[in-house]
């Protein structure tokens, strides 16, 4: 008797078949959403600050003090390296120090923490006469500067 291979082939409903390849699909298409996620943050981070307020204060008629507030509102950690003055490093001019409230002003700040950095000058010596204008730039170790003016009174 001849066999009907027809018939005795077993397979597959094509509902089932159906209902796998859209399981595996949905599957795919989360490990691909998990991925582009994962894969978004590394390259978003991204370093912003601002200067929320600065003023320059006289110490009777020997220093100044110039107060900056520097807010973290970037996405990662920012490390402050240097101050520019008018251009130039804080370290070229003679008697100017830096410092700041309650930790030293190179330390990494945080995301959504704030830093107020003290920049103390001398008083009535160039480019530190009453009335002028400093141009004051933070520095940051990713090259980026976050700048602001202050007049000396």
């Amino acid at each position: 008797m001849a066999r009907n291979i027809q018939r005795d082939r077993k397979a597959v409903s094509p509902v089932i078949s159906t209902i796998i390849i859209v399981a595996i699909a949905i599957a795919i298409a989360i490990a691909v959403a998990y991925w582009m996620v994962g894969i978004a943050g590394i390259f978003t981070k991204m370093e912003k600050a601002e200067v929320t307020a600065a003023w320059a204060d006289a110490n009777g008629t020997t220093s100044y003090n110039v107060t900056m507030t520097l807010k973290n509102t970037g996405s990662t950690i920012i490390t402050p390296d240097n101050i520019f003055i008018n251009k130039k490093p804080y370290t070229t001019y003679a008697s100017v120090s830096v410092s700041a409230v309650s930790a030293n002003w190179t330390d990494p700040i945080n995301q959504g923490d704030t830093r107020t950095i003290i920049i103390t000058t001398p008083y009535n010596t160039t480019p530190f006469k009453p009335g002028s204008a400093l141009d004051i730039s933070v520095h940051t170790v990713t090259g980026q500067e976050y700048p602001k003016s202050v007049v000396l009174p």
